[in-house]
């Protein structure tokens, strides 16, 4: 038996159903019964409550999707059968140049929301995890933003153990619970800052080494930055990849090189190539 696609996408009322793309399967939250959860309660919800068939690949994307990766349905099928059996995680995150750019998804976290480094570290000690986030370094191979997994039981199993945790100390820990629900800005908007750590809970699960990954291809994630800028950060994402590897110094060093030649502008919401003149400064 070929392996089975079981790709959902999440709706909310009659708008969102409207936006989804025929090719996933209509995931209905129209009950919305955790809304400040986002999809994270949807993901949880489902893996709590359903068996997963081993053969299967499992997705659980908002109806964003498309517009925020660029590609549809159709397109994730062809990447799940180009990649088979050689991984058991395929990642589809959208802002891959933020991804590539800042050391690890905790720093960019607390790029965009202030002090979800912190309260990361602060929740991994309470969960007992060793992971240290100064030595994490995030590439396209092991993190994702938005929940934008397609996985195989194996990953989602191992995801759901730490969300559960993770579930439980926002709801009940009272040592951690009002750093968890503090309001943060999303979007010109409000959000709870668990919603922000809790996207960055599959870098936890991959530092386990358990799990091999692959991404959607760069040169199409990258397509709409110039070469050059292009250029550094698909070496910095290889070099990132080698380093996590190897832990050999040298390629986290040559990354760092190539990370000073850019900066990330806040106003644009992309990674450029900084000036000559700051080069030089």
């Amino acid at each position: 038996m070929g392996q089975q696609l079981q790709i959902f996408q999440v709706f909310y009322d009659l708008q969102t159903r409207a936006q989804l793309d025929p090719g996933f399967i209509p995931l209905n939250n129209s009950i919305n019964s955790r809304p400040d959860w986002y999809e994270f309660w949807v993901i949880l919800d489902f893996l709590r409550k359903n068996t997963l068939e081993d053969n299967s690949w499992y997705g659980f994307l908002s109806p964003k999707f498309s517009q925020k990766v660029g590609i549809n349905a159709l397109q994730l099928k062809g990447l799940l059968n180009a990649v088979e059996n050689s991984c058991s995680v395929l990642f589809c995150s959208p802002s891959l140049d933020q991804l590539v750019y800042f050391d690890n998804v905790f720093e960019q976290g607390d790029f965009w929301h202030p002090g979800l480094r912190h309260l990361s570290e602060k929740i991994l000690g309470r969960l007992g995890s060793s992971l240290c986030l100064s030595d994490l370094l995030s590439h396209s191979r092991n993190a994702c933003f938005s929940n934008f997994i397609i996985a195989k039981p194996s990953f989602w199993l191992d995801w759901l153990q730490i969300a559960q945790q993770f579930w439980a100390l926002a709801e009940e820990d009272t040592f951690v619970r009002d750093d968890l629900i503090a309001v943060t800005s999303y979007n010109n908007l409000a959000a709870q800052m668990k919603v922000f750590v809790q996207e960055r809970l599959v870098a936890c699960v991959m530092a386990k080494g358990q799990h091999k990954a692959m991404s959607i291809p760069l040169d199409f994630a990258l397509r709409e930055f110039n070469l050059e800028t292009r250029e550094l950060l698909y070496c910095m994402d290889i070099l990132k990849q080698n380093y996590d590897a190897t832990r050999d110094p040298l390629f986290f060093a040559a990354f760092k090189k190539l990370q000073s030649q850019l900066v990330f502008n806040k106003a644009t919401l992309r990674v450029e190539k900084r000036s000559q003149q700051k080069l030089m400064l």
